[in-house]
Protein backbone atom coordinates (compact mmCIF):
# COMPACT_ATOMS: atom_id res chain seq x y z
CA UNK A 1 0.00 0.00 0.00
CA UNK A 2 1.12 3.44 -0.72
CA UNK A 3 1.87 6.20 1.58
CA UNK A 4 -1.29 7.99 1.21
CA UNK A 5 -3.07 4.94 1.64
CA UNK A 6 -1.34 3.97 4.91
CA UNK A 7 -2.29 7.72 5.74
CA UNK A 8 -5.99 7.41 4.75
CA UNK A 9 -6.25 3.54 6.88
CA UNK A 10 -4.55 5.64 10.20
CA UNK A 11 -6.93 8.67 9.67
CA UNK A 12 -9.76 5.68 9.09
CA UNK A 13 -9.03 3.93 12.19
CA UNK A 14 -8.16 7.34 14.16
CA UNK A 15 -11.66 8.27 13.11
CA UNK A 16 -13.16 5.72 14.00
CA UNK A 17 -11.54 5.31 17.64
CA UNK A 18 -13.02 8.65 18.30
CA UNK A 19 -16.28 7.81 17.80
CA UNK A 20 -15.95 5.31 20.05
CA UNK A 21 -14.54 7.84 22.79
CA UNK A 22 -17.87 9.58 22.12
CA UNK A 23 -20.15 7.26 22.37
CA UNK A 24 -18.29 5.65 25.45
CA UNK A 25 -17.78 9.04 27.19
CA UNK A 26 -21.56 9.86 26.83
CA UNK A 27 -22.65 6.42 28.10
CA UNK A 28 -19.83 6.45 30.96
CA UNK A 29 -21.31 9.42 31.95
CA UNK A 30 -24.73 8.83 32.15
CA UNK A 31 -24.22 5.45 33.77
CA UNK A 32 -21.73 7.19 36.45
CA UNK A 33 -25.08 9.80 37.66
CA UNK A 34 -27.24 6.73 37.38
CA UNK A 35 -25.25 5.65 40.21
CA UNK A 36 -24.82 8.77 42.31
CA UNK A 37 -28.41 8.92 42.10
CA UNK A 38 -28.90 6.48 44.36
CA UNK A 39 -26.96 8.12 47.23
CA UNK A 40 -27.73 11.60 46.67
CA UNK A 41 -30.97 13.73 45.73
CA UNK A 42 -31.53 14.21 42.44
CA UNK A 43 -34.09 16.16 40.54
CA UNK A 44 -36.38 14.93 37.79
CA UNK A 45 -34.84 16.86 35.19
CA UNK A 46 -31.44 15.30 35.56
CA UNK A 47 -32.74 11.90 35.29
CA UNK A 48 -33.72 13.03 32.14
CA UNK A 49 -30.53 14.41 31.20
CA UNK A 50 -29.33 11.15 31.77
CA UNK A 51 -31.81 9.30 29.85
CA UNK A 52 -30.62 11.51 26.76
CA UNK A 53 -27.15 10.92 27.24
CA UNK A 54 -27.91 6.94 27.21
CA UNK A 55 -30.00 7.49 24.22
CA UNK A 56 -27.46 9.80 22.84
CA UNK A 57 -24.44 7.08 23.30
CA UNK A 58 -27.04 3.90 22.02
CA UNK A 59 -27.44 6.27 18.84
CA UNK A 60 -24.14 6.87 17.47
CA UNK A 61 -23.01 2.69 18.71
CA UNK A 62 -25.86 1.66 16.59
CA UNK A 63 -25.41 4.13 13.44
CA UNK A 64 -22.19 5.40 13.56
CA UNK A 65 -20.91 2.11 13.87
CA UNK A 66 -23.37 1.02 11.21
CA UNK A 67 -22.50 3.72 9.12
CA UNK A 68 -18.75 3.15 9.45
CA UNK A 69 -18.93 -0.64 8.48
CA UNK A 70 -20.80 0.42 5.34
CA UNK A 71 -18.24 2.72 4.70
CA UNK A 72 -20.50 5.97 4.74
CA UNK A 73 -18.08 8.44 6.97
CA UNK A 74 -20.52 11.35 6.26
CA UNK A 75 -23.56 10.04 8.12
CA UNK A 76 -21.87 8.45 10.78
CA UNK A 77 -19.82 11.61 11.50
CA UNK A 78 -23.03 13.79 11.06
CA UNK A 79 -24.81 11.60 13.73
CA UNK A 80 -21.74 11.36 15.97
CA UNK A 81 -21.93 15.25 15.95
CA UNK A 82 -25.69 16.09 16.02
CA UNK A 83 -26.30 13.27 18.53
CA UNK A 84 -23.44 14.33 21.00
CA UNK A 85 -24.73 17.99 21.13
CA UNK A 86 -27.74 17.26 21.56
CA UNK A 87 -26.90 15.43 24.38
CA UNK A 88 -24.25 17.80 25.96
CA UNK A 89 -26.65 21.05 25.34
CA UNK A 90 -29.40 19.22 27.76
CA UNK A 91 -27.08 17.93 30.45
CA UNK A 92 -25.49 21.30 30.80
CA UNK A 93 -28.76 23.28 30.35
CA UNK A 94 -30.02 20.57 33.50
CA UNK A 95 -26.71 20.91 34.93
CA UNK A 96 -24.54 24.04 34.20
CA UNK A 97 -21.33 23.73 34.80
CA UNK A 98 -20.04 27.18 35.19
CA UNK A 99 -17.34 26.88 32.52
CA UNK A 100 -19.65 25.93 29.57
CA UNK A 101 -17.27 27.93 27.43
CA UNK A 102 -14.31 26.04 28.00
CA UNK A 103 -16.31 22.56 27.49
CA UNK A 104 -17.76 24.13 24.45
CA UNK A 105 -14.49 24.69 22.87
CA UNK A 106 -13.26 21.26 23.98
CA UNK A 107 -16.62 19.56 22.10
CA UNK A 108 -16.30 21.65 18.98
CA UNK A 109 -12.23 20.82 18.51
CA UNK A 110 -12.97 17.07 19.37
CA UNK A 111 -15.76 16.71 16.42
CA UNK A 112 -13.42 19.04 14.24
CA UNK A 113 -11.00 16.14 14.82
CA UNK A 114 -13.38 13.26 13.76
CA UNK A 115 -15.07 15.44 10.68
CA UNK A 116 -11.16 16.09 9.44
CA UNK A 117 -10.10 12.42 9.89
CA UNK A 118 -13.35 10.96 8.44
CA UNK A 119 -14.96 13.48 6.26
CA UNK A 120 -14.17 13.54 2.55
CA UNK A 121 -12.38 17.39 1.34
CA UNK A 122 -15.44 18.81 -0.16
CA UNK A 123 -17.54 18.36 3.51
CA UNK A 124 -14.75 18.92 6.12
CA UNK A 125 -15.37 22.70 6.20
CA UNK A 126 -19.44 22.19 6.83
CA UNK A 127 -18.42 19.47 9.28
CA UNK A 128 -15.56 21.74 10.96
CA UNK A 129 -18.76 24.57 10.86
CA UNK A 130 -21.16 22.69 12.37
CA UNK A 131 -18.86 21.32 15.18
CA UNK A 132 -18.25 25.09 16.26
CA UNK A 133 -21.03 26.09 16.10
CA UNK A 134 -22.61 22.69 18.38
CA UNK A 135 -19.87 24.20 21.06
CA UNK A 136 -21.07 27.67 20.95
CA UNK A 137 -24.71 26.44 21.94
CA UNK A 138 -23.30 24.14 24.40
CA UNK A 139 -21.44 27.35 25.94
CA UNK A 140 -24.68 29.35 25.85
CA UNK A 141 -26.17 26.88 28.63
CA UNK A 142 -24.54 29.27 31.51
CA UNK A 143 -26.07 31.70 30.07
CA UNK A 144 -29.98 31.34 30.72
CA UNK A 145 -29.31 30.26 34.74
CA UNK A 146 -26.65 33.30 34.70
CA UNK A 147 -24.14 30.86 36.15
CA UNK A 148 -21.27 31.94 33.60
CA UNK A 149 -17.61 32.12 35.40
CA UNK A 150 -14.99 33.44 33.69
CA UNK A 151 -12.47 32.95 37.38
CA UNK A 152 -9.87 30.42 36.28
CA UNK A 153 -8.14 28.45 39.22
CA UNK A 154 -5.51 26.48 37.35
CA UNK A 155 -5.55 24.52 40.46
CA UNK A 156 -8.29 22.62 39.88
CA UNK A 157 -8.09 19.36 38.90
CA UNK A 158 -10.92 19.38 36.64
CA UNK A 159 -9.93 23.08 35.35
CA UNK A 160 -6.35 22.03 34.45
CA UNK A 161 -7.05 18.60 32.94
CA UNK A 162 -9.87 20.56 31.15
CA UNK A 163 -7.44 23.14 29.59
CA UNK A 164 -5.06 20.35 28.83
CA UNK A 165 -7.08 18.54 26.69
CA UNK A 166 -8.03 21.76 24.46
CA UNK A 167 -4.61 22.50 23.82
CA UNK A 168 -3.84 18.73 23.06
CA UNK A 169 -6.34 18.96 20.97
CA UNK A 170 -5.64 22.07 19.28
CA UNK A 171 -2.11 20.66 18.24
CA UNK A 172 -3.47 17.67 16.74
CA UNK A 173 -5.79 19.67 14.97
CA UNK A 174 -3.28 22.19 13.40
CA UNK A 175 -0.52 19.25 13.17
CA UNK A 176 -1.51 18.46 10.11
CA UNK A 177 -3.40 22.10 8.74
CA UNK A 178 -1.25 22.96 5.59
CA UNK A 179 -3.00 19.42 4.07
CA UNK A 180 -6.66 20.40 4.84
CA UNK A 181 -8.69 21.63 2.01
CA UNK A 182 -9.11 25.63 1.73
CA UNK A 183 -12.80 26.07 2.70
CA UNK A 184 -11.48 23.62 6.41
CA UNK A 185 -8.22 25.64 6.37
CA UNK A 186 -10.71 28.63 6.65
CA UNK A 187 -13.04 27.55 8.82
CA UNK A 188 -10.75 26.54 10.97
CA UNK A 189 -8.35 29.25 12.16
CA UNK A 190 -10.92 31.88 11.82
CA UNK A 191 -13.62 29.85 14.16
CA UNK A 192 -10.74 28.24 16.59
CA UNK A 193 -8.69 31.18 17.11
CA UNK A 194 -12.12 33.58 17.57
CA UNK A 195 -13.03 31.48 20.69
CA UNK A 196 -9.41 31.58 22.06
CA UNK A 197 -9.75 35.32 21.52
CA UNK A 198 -12.49 35.50 22.98
CA UNK A 199 -12.37 33.35 26.00
CA UNK A 200 -9.00 34.55 26.91
CA UNK A 201 -9.95 38.04 26.92
CA UNK A 202 -13.10 36.95 29.09
CA UNK A 203 -10.08 35.43 31.68
CA UNK A 204 -8.42 38.70 31.49
CA UNK A 205 -10.83 41.03 31.96
CA UNK A 206 -12.86 38.81 34.64
CA UNK A 207 -9.90 38.21 36.70
CA UNK A 208 -8.90 42.35 36.29
CA UNK A 209 -12.69 42.93 37.70
CA UNK A 210 -12.19 40.68 40.61
CA UNK A 211 -8.53 42.74 41.11
CA UNK A 212 -10.62 46.27 41.66
CA UNK A 213 -11.97 46.41 45.21
CA UNK A 214 -15.00 48.27 43.90
CA UNK A 215 -15.93 45.04 42.12
CA UNK A 216 -18.85 43.64 43.64
CA UNK A 217 -19.92 39.93 43.16
CA UNK A 218 -22.70 40.54 41.00
CA UNK A 219 -20.60 42.90 38.53
CA UNK A 220 -18.80 40.03 38.06
CA UNK A 221 -21.68 37.80 37.36
CA UNK A 222 -23.09 40.85 35.23
CA UNK A 223 -20.05 41.19 33.39
CA UNK A 224 -19.78 36.94 32.43
CA UNK A 225 -23.28 37.17 31.87
CA UNK A 226 -23.57 39.63 29.07
CA UNK A 227 -19.59 38.47 28.16
CA UNK A 228 -20.70 35.08 27.23
CA UNK A 229 -23.70 35.57 24.85
CA UNK A 230 -22.16 38.40 23.16
CA UNK A 231 -18.75 36.57 23.16
CA UNK A 232 -20.48 33.31 21.82
CA UNK A 233 -22.66 34.90 19.22
CA UNK A 234 -19.22 36.50 17.75
CA UNK A 235 -18.09 32.72 17.49
CA UNK A 236 -21.33 32.20 15.73
CA UNK A 237 -20.77 35.21 13.45
CA UNK A 238 -17.04 34.39 12.98
CA UNK A 239 -18.21 30.61 11.96
CA UNK A 240 -20.47 32.37 9.33
CA UNK A 241 -18.29 34.63 7.97
CA UNK A 242 -15.71 32.19 7.45
CA UNK A 243 -18.10 29.11 5.40
CA UNK A 244 -19.05 32.48 3.43
CA UNK A 245 -15.56 33.58 2.86
CA UNK A 246 -14.11 30.38 2.28
CA UNK A 247 -17.08 29.61 -0.17
CA UNK A 248 -16.53 33.19 -1.88
CA UNK A 249 -12.69 31.86 -2.78
CA UNK A 250 -12.98 28.40 -3.80
CA UNK A 251 -16.51 28.31 -5.70
CA UNK A 252 -14.46 30.20 -8.54
CA UNK A 253 -11.50 27.65 -8.27
CA UNK A 254 -13.59 24.76 -8.24
CA UNK A 255 -15.62 26.15 -11.54
CA UNK A 256 -12.63 26.36 -13.03
CA UNK A 257 -11.40 22.72 -11.88
CA UNK A 258 -14.93 21.30 -13.55
CA UNK A 259 -13.54 23.42 -16.75
CA UNK A 260 -10.21 22.33 -16.95
CA UNK A 261 -11.59 18.47 -16.28
CA UNK A 262 -14.38 18.56 -19.15
CA UNK A 263 -11.45 19.43 -21.36
CA UNK A 264 -9.06 16.86 -20.61
CA UNK A 265 -11.80 13.92 -20.55
CA UNK A 266 -13.95 15.26 -23.04
CA UNK A 267 -11.86 17.50 -25.64
CA UNK A 268 -14.44 20.19 -25.36
CA UNK A 269 -12.57 23.53 -25.73
CA UNK A 270 -16.01 25.00 -26.11
CA UNK A 271 -15.63 25.16 -22.80
CA UNK A 272 -15.06 28.41 -20.84
CA UNK A 273 -14.61 29.85 -17.05
CA UNK A 274 -16.92 32.15 -15.45
CA UNK A 275 -15.08 35.52 -14.58
CA UNK A 276 -17.34 36.40 -11.17
CA UNK A 277 -14.97 38.79 -9.48
CA UNK A 278 -12.01 41.13 -10.22
CA UNK A 279 -9.48 40.06 -7.97
CA UNK A 280 -6.71 37.55 -8.40
CA UNK A 281 -9.46 34.42 -9.09
CA UNK A 282 -10.47 36.67 -12.01
CA UNK A 283 -7.48 37.01 -13.37
CA UNK A 284 -6.36 33.40 -13.10
CA UNK A 285 -10.26 32.57 -14.80
CA UNK A 286 -9.59 35.20 -17.45
CA UNK A 287 -5.60 33.33 -18.23
CA UNK A 288 -7.65 30.16 -18.38
CA UNK A 289 -9.85 31.15 -21.05
CA UNK A 290 -7.16 33.05 -22.94
CA UNK A 291 -5.42 29.25 -22.62
CA UNK A 292 -8.51 27.59 -23.91
CA UNK A 293 -8.86 30.54 -26.40
CA UNK A 294 -5.15 29.53 -27.56
CA UNK A 295 -6.26 25.83 -28.02
CA UNK A 296 -8.98 26.36 -30.11
CA UNK A 297 -7.23 28.54 -32.19
CA UNK A 298 -4.51 25.32 -32.55
CA UNK A 299 -7.57 23.01 -33.25
CA UNK A 300 -8.58 25.08 -35.88
CA UNK A 301 -5.19 25.10 -37.46
CA UNK A 302 -4.93 21.34 -37.40
CA UNK A 303 -8.61 21.12 -39.03
CA UNK A 304 -7.69 23.39 -41.69
CA UNK A 305 -4.99 20.83 -42.42
CA UNK A 306 -6.77 17.74 -42.44
CA UNK A 307 -9.10 19.18 -45.18
CA UNK A 308 -6.18 19.71 -47.23
CA UNK A 309 -5.34 23.62 -46.45
CA UNK A 310 -1.81 24.25 -46.38
CA UNK A 311 -2.15 27.69 -46.86
CA UNK A 312 -2.79 29.01 -43.03
CA UNK A 313 -0.88 30.72 -41.26
CA UNK A 314 0.41 29.94 -37.86
CA UNK A 315 2.30 33.39 -36.02
CA UNK A 316 4.43 31.92 -32.57
CA UNK A 317 3.72 34.01 -30.20
CA UNK A 318 7.15 33.96 -29.01
CA UNK A 319 10.46 31.67 -29.66
CA UNK A 320 9.01 29.56 -26.23
CA UNK A 321 5.77 28.99 -27.77
CA UNK A 322 6.39 25.30 -28.39
CA UNK A 323 2.80 24.34 -29.85
CA UNK A 324 2.76 27.53 -32.01
CA UNK A 325 6.36 26.39 -33.60
CA UNK A 326 5.26 23.29 -33.70
CA UNK A 327 2.83 23.72 -35.76
CA UNK A 328 4.86 26.28 -38.14
CA UNK A 329 7.28 23.70 -38.66
CA UNK A 330 5.04 21.33 -39.34
CA UNK A 331 2.65 22.99 -42.00
CA UNK A 332 6.20 24.23 -43.63
CA UNK A 333 7.27 20.29 -43.87
CA UNK A 334 3.94 19.55 -45.42
CA UNK A 335 4.41 22.26 -47.88
CA UNK A 336 7.54 21.64 -48.65
CA UNK A 337 6.52 17.19 -48.90
CA UNK A 338 3.40 18.55 -50.87
CA UNK A 339 6.07 20.27 -53.12
CA UNK A 340 8.48 17.94 -54.05
CA UNK A 341 5.44 15.23 -54.32
CA UNK A 342 4.14 17.39 -57.31
CA UNK A 343 7.69 18.22 -58.67
CA UNK A 344 8.49 14.54 -58.62
CA UNK A 345 4.53 14.02 -60.21
CA UNK A 346 6.16 16.52 -63.34
CA UNK A 347 8.82 14.27 -63.49
CA UNK A 348 7.85 11.18 -63.96
CA UNK A 349 4.59 12.84 -66.43
CA UNK A 350 7.37 14.15 -68.33
CA UNK A 351 8.85 11.00 -68.56
CA UNK A 352 6.15 9.01 -69.70
CA UNK A 353 5.49 11.48 -71.95
CA UNK A 354 9.24 10.35 -73.79
CA UNK A 355 8.88 7.04 -73.04
CA UNK A 356 5.35 7.13 -75.15
CA UNK A 357 7.23 8.71 -77.53
CA UNK A 358 9.96 6.65 -77.89
CA UNK A 359 7.17 3.67 -78.28
CA UNK A 360 5.87 5.66 -81.02
CA UNK A 361 8.67 6.09 -82.86
CA UNK A 362 10.33 2.68 -82.49
CA UNK A 363 6.62 1.33 -83.57
CA UNK A 364 6.88 3.62 -86.98
CA UNK A 365 10.38 2.04 -87.68
CA UNK A 366 9.11 -1.07 -86.94
CA UNK A 367 6.38 -0.38 -89.72
CA UNK A 368 8.82 1.03 -92.07
CA UNK A 369 10.52 -2.21 -91.97
CA UNK A 370 8.13 -4.40 -92.34
CA UNK A 371 6.92 -2.63 -95.68
CA UNK A 372 10.41 -2.35 -96.60
CA UNK A 373 10.62 -6.64 -96.40
CA UNK A 374 7.28 -6.83 -97.94
CA UNK A 375 8.44 -4.92 -101.66
CA UNK A 376 11.88 -6.83 -101.66
CA UNK A 377 9.44 -9.95 -101.13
Amino acid sequence: MSVDGNTSSRQWKTGIWLIRLTYFALLASSILDIVLSFSTKTIFAEYISMAIRFVAALIILIFGESFMRKRKPIPATLTTIIVAIIALFAMCLVRPINIGWLLGLIVSLLLSLIVIQLMPANWMGRGIFIAFIGGAIIALTDFLPNTAHYEVNLGDPQVFLLFGISIGLTIMLFTRFTKYPVTAKLVLAITSMSVYLFNILGIILASALESQATSGVMTIKLFAHWYLLGSQLSVIIAAVAALWLARLITNPLLEIVNVADKIAREGDLSQRSVTRYQDEVGLMSESFNQLIGSLNEMAEVAEEISSGNLSVEVEPKSANDDLGNAFMKMIASLRETVSSVALNAAELNQSASELSDASLQARAATDQITNSMQQLA
